[in-house]
């Protein structure tokens, strides 16, 4: 992104500002995904955030979203994530999957589909907290935390806006399609070696995929942001990005 190599680039959300704040002047062209991230464990015995304390919890992302947003919710619910919990970070997801599946992981927060394919083929594990609705008790709203971004380059939009107006509209209809037709999409899903048809199928709908244009998503979007800024500047770049980040077709 830096070298100017590409023209559009899917990313949280923060690291999305953060890309905008100190380097090259990436826009928002829309928000593709909603939060889907959750806590799957085989200890029935959690059933509230307080209940994590001494847990090791696996995940991905160290200072991206899944880590920040992990912190944040345990800070509101009265837990240090240096003393309280362990975070570990040494797997990605697909791996976190195969250890709670086989048993040798407790517990993890995890993005869909894994958290689906962990409940599908463990024998104990499943969703135990739902981060998406802690945030709203927390913060209020009326829908999940914007989670994927997708940005598009100063090169793009400044001397291709026709081309950058269309890729961000192609995005859209793909994204709407594939909610349509689930089934379909599954099958592509499959072919190209993602991951099998039937995973695919039940986790599109709970995916959080979703289309939102930048200038629709942008309060939603400031808001997260703010959240993140007052958790740590760093994880946005020190500041809220300028209105200039939210490309307007």
């Amino acid at each position: 992104m830096t070298s100017g190599e590409v023209d559009a680039v899917f990313l949280p959300v923060n690291m999305a500002a953060k890309l905008y704040t100190k380097g090259p002047k990436f826009k928002l062209a829309a928000v593709s995904g909603l939060g889907s991230l959750f806590m799957v464990s085989s200890d029935n015995l959690i059933t509230t955030w307080k209940d994590l304390k001494g847990k090791t919890i696996y995940l991905t992302g160290k200072g991206a979203t899944p880590d920040y947003l992990l912190r944040y919710l345990l800070l509101e619910n009265g837990l240090d994530p240096e003393k309280d919990v362990k975070l570990d970070f040494s797997v990605q997801a697909p791996q976190i999957a195969q250890l709670m599946i086989a048993e040798r992981a407790e517990t993890a927060f995890i993005p869909q589909p894994f958290v689906l394919q962990v409940e599908m083929k463990s024998k104990e594990a499943r969703t135990v907290l739902d981060p998406q609705k802690e945030l709203l008790r927390i913060r209020g709203g009326e829908q999940a935390f914007p989670f994927t971004a997708f940005v598009i380059s100063p090169e793009l939009y400044e001397n291709r806006p026709e081309a950058a107006a269309a890729i961000t509209e192609a995005l859209g209809k793909s994204i709407n399609w594939t909610q349509e037709n689930p089934r379909e999409a599954s099958l592509l899903i499959e072919k190209f070696g993602i991951m099998s048809a039937a995973i695919a199928e039940k986790a599109i709908p709970v995916s959080g995929i979703k289309y939102i244009p930048a200038v629709q998503a942008k309060e939603s979007v400031e808001d997260f942001l703010k959240m993140m800024l007052d958790l740590d500047p760093v994880s946005v770049g020190g500041t809220l990005p300028d209105e200039g980040f939210y490309f307007d077709k």
